[in-house]
């Protein structure tokens, strides 16, 4: 039979099942079950419950008195139905003190880090040592939160106090991080690529949240890269590191890959880069090929037959 919602009923207490068990001390559950007993043999704090089944319920909240009935010895208790909304069970475990309020960063105004900060510090049980109030107020509430990360790694690099480890558990059992999704940009062809194009893809990447990129001088980087022909650049863009304007191979340099990719050119017959390719006998066979007189290439070097080759027109 389905139960009103707000009913209060005399349940069988096999009929109900603990949506968690309580993490209360033996000695505590130990002394309410004889507070019960006492009280004649009833739970005067309603356990909240929601329906599974016909003549089944879940506890909810007030689990902690679950566990007193049943060390008690009681066959019922009281119960309060609840409906099944997520909304009413958070509320029920907050009111119960089961659970604890949660401030997501990524929205909290300064009040409320204020307020959470104030609880983690003064609390008795387990509070967060050597840490001061209005300067990790401060450092917290000023940078832009929207894109911290569920891990709040960003809180050890504010230099204000919590550092990695077990400051930063404390920290994590209030505040929480749902991080807005950093817009992307359309991938740009560096081949094809103006000034504005690739200021445009250099600063999203500089200024995404955890970039590895984010020291990068950015008009140093844009010149450097900008001023050169990219027109031949390969798809690996090893170019890129041999600029020395801050981008690396590895980590750097797969970053920059994200948004930015290059379809090169194919390169002329006399590239020196086709050119190196050769072996020395098949670029003297091509100096003959072109009618260079022998006595300018007999003798040269490989090096030197690329110089001589490359300056040649197609």
């Amino acid at each position: 039979m389905k139960q009103e919602i707000g009913a209060l009923l005399h349940l069988y207490i096999d009929e109900i099942e603990p949506l968690f068990p309580t993490e209360a001390h033996q000695f505590l559950i130990a002394g309410a079950a004889k507070a019960i007993n006492d009280a004649g043999d009833r739970n005067w704090m309603p356990i909240i419950v929601k329906q599974t089944g016909a003549e089944n319920f879940q506890a909810i909240a007030n689990i902690f008195v679950l566990a007193t009935a049943q060390e008690a010895g009681l066959d019922k208790v009281w119960c309060i139905v609840a409906d099944e909304s997520n909304a009413v069970q958070e509320c029920s475990q907050l009111l119960s003190q089961e659970t604890t309020p949660k401030i997501n960063l990524a929205t909290a105004t300064r009040d409320e880090i204020k307020l959470g900060l104030d609880y983690l510090i003064n609390r008795s049980n387990n509070p967060l040592p050597s840490v001061k109030l209005s300067t990790v107020l401060d450092k917290i509430d000023k940078p832009e939160r929207k894109y911290w990360g569920e891990a709040l790694k960003e809180i050890t690099s504010l230099k204000c106090g919590i550092t990695a480890g077990k400051k930063l558990n404390i920290f994590k059992e209030i505040f929480y991080s749902i991080p807005e999704i950093y817009p992307q940009i359309e991938r740009i062809n560096l081949t094809t690529a103006t000034r504005e194009e690739i200021k445009l893809g250099l600063e999203h990447l500089i200024n995404r949240p955890n970039s590895p990129l984010n020291k990068i001088i950015l008009e140093n980087a844009l010149d450097k890269i900008d001023k050169s022909d990219r027109k031949y650049w390969g798809e690996s863009l090893k170019e890129i590191p041999n600029l020395k304007c801050g981008i690396t191979a590895g980590k750097k340099l797969n970053t920059f890959k994200e948004v930015f990719y290059t379809v090169p050119e194919p390169l002329p017959p006399n590239s020196p880069i086709l050119l190196s390719k050769l072996s020395v006998a098949k670029l003297k066979a091509k100096a003959k090929e072109k009618g260079l007189p022998e006595p300018e290439y007999k003798n040269l070097k490989k090096v030197e037959l690329i110089a001589l080759l490359s300056q040649e027109k197609k």
